[in-house]
């Protein structure tokens, strides 16, 4: 007399039920993942986009300040330019020669002069 015992198949309804919450679950961990990961590079997407903002802010500010300053070189080299012009001029009225000053001295002038000489 044999006792057959009979196993249950391989697949039934309670096992292929528990196997697919397992794979359900795994599934839906992996999605969460996924998402938190989504939700970081988000996140560093709107920093990185911030700072760039920031940067080109900055870089529009120091293009305003060099313009400024071209801006003010040029007006600095053009008064230089005019300064070393009434320069030459005044130079000119100064520089008389000793022949020149003698053709217009005057009698008063001549005797300040040869009184001066003396000493």
């Amino acid at each position: 007399f044999f006792l057959m015992i009979r196993r249950p198949p391989r697949s039934t309804q309670s096992r292929s039920s528990a196997a697919s919450d397992v794979y359900k679950r795994q599934y839906q961990r992996r999605v969460h993942g996924v998402e938190e990961e989504v939700k970081q590079v988000e996140v560093e997407l709107r920093r990185h986009e911030e700072e760039k903002v920031k940067i080109s802010e900055k870089i529009e500010e120091e293009k305003d300040k060099e313009n400024r300053l071209a801006e003010e070189i040029h007006n600095l080299e053009y008064s230089i330019e005019e300064k070393q012009n009434q320069i030459e001029e005044l130079k000119e009225i100064m520089a008389v020669s000793y022949t020149h000053l003698r053709a217009h001295e005057t009698g008063r002038n001549l005797v300040c002069r040869l009184l001066l000489e003396k000493k």
